[in-house]
């Protein structure tokens, strides 16, 4: 590793992520292919417009030459791609830059950057910044609709009257089983200012907390990426109203991240979930224990993709 380039290599990101928060690239495809035409729709400063853009050709996120034109990687950050990562780019430049920047003050006060801000944790930060609930959810969805993509292909839904995604956000997974399994009920469930995000559905919008009460709707749930957000002590209460809903045999499908304690990403995903939230990555013995421990009985494990696990359980 070059130390000297590793120091800038955030220069690169944020150049990217800049021309998503600005539209650049959804400008570009327009047909704005002009520096003078896209400065001039965009309200920028034509010289520091004229350096980004050179960086983005650089980055092969755009060609500049002779006329301004997209690649295949500035394409995927438009708007209304379908493959669309442009909430995902934004996302790590907003409130989680800053956690990372105040880390040493987290190592020294033993606190989050949302903590020390006056907030419980990330969570109750975006549900009173409504911009960041949206940036939040929409780059979770992007993350969602691609790993949950296969889903149906490692597991049969169709033995289910009903499935509620619990904490689903916008609902990627859910809609994923949703249209390959049409037979069966699907509900989202999540709080009232994240289903306000939601336009368009093929399942049906249950307004709740997790930490309250689930209703009584549906013989499967699905936690999935929701216990990882939270202590053992909050995971926990989360499970316990999970079996409180579920009749006798319901199942519970928890999705998370294994990542192995070898792997060099191991300890960054750790420190930026104890930046965030009150979670942590588990272990697989350390999920199926929390899971047990609220009555509910393992059956088996399925490797969904190179990050993900399934974990079912079941209700006796």
């Amino acid at each position: 590793m070059e130390l000297k380039s590793f120091f800038t290599a955030h220069w690169e990101y944020l150049a990217v992520k800049t021309a998503c928060e600005l539209n650049i690239f959804d400008l570009i495809e327009q047909g704005n292919y002009s520096l003078d035409l896209l400065a001039a729709k965009g309200k920028f400063d034509n010289e520091f417009l004229h350096f980004l853009l050179q960086a983005l050709h650089n980055s092969q996120f755009i060609n500049y030459e002779n006329e301004i034109k997209l690649t295949e990687n500035g394409t995927i950050l438009t708007e209304n791609h379908p493959k669309s990562l442009k909430y995902s780019c934004i996302l790590w430049a907003e409130e989680h830059l800053c956690a990372w920047q105040n880390l040493s003050f987290s190592l020294k006060v033993g606190k989050s950057y949302f903590e020390m801000q006056g907030d419980e944790n990330y969570f109750s930060y975006i549900e009173n910044n409504p911009n960041e609930l949206k940036i939040y959810h929409k780059a979770m969805y992007e993350y969602a609709r691609d790993d949950y993509e296969k889903l149906p292909e490692f597991i049969d839904f169709s033995n289910h009257q009903a499935i509620m995604d619990i904490g689903g956000g916008l609902g990627a997974l859910v809609s994923i089983i949703a249209q390959k399994f049409p037979q069966i009920k699907c509900y989202l469930f999540d709080k009232e200012e994240v289903i306000d995000l939601i336009e368009e559905s093929v399942f049906e919008k249950v307004i709740g907390d997790f930490f309250v009460m689930i209703p009584k709707i549906a013989d499967a749930l699905i936690l999935s990426r929701v216990i990882h957000d939270w202590n053992d002590e909050e995971a926990s209460l989360i499970l316990k109203n999970c079996y409180e809903a579920l009749p006798s045999n319901g199942k519970l499908y928890l999705i998370e991240n294994y990542v192995d304690k070898e792997d060099s990403s191991f300890a960054l995903l750790n420190l930026n979930m104890k930046l965030m939230t009150s979670g942590r990555e588990r272990e697989i013995g350390e999920y199926i224990k929390l899971v047990e421990n609220q009555s509910f009985i393992f059956l088996e494990m399925i490797k969904l993709n190179n990050l993900q696990n399934i974990l079912i359980f079941y209700k006796k």
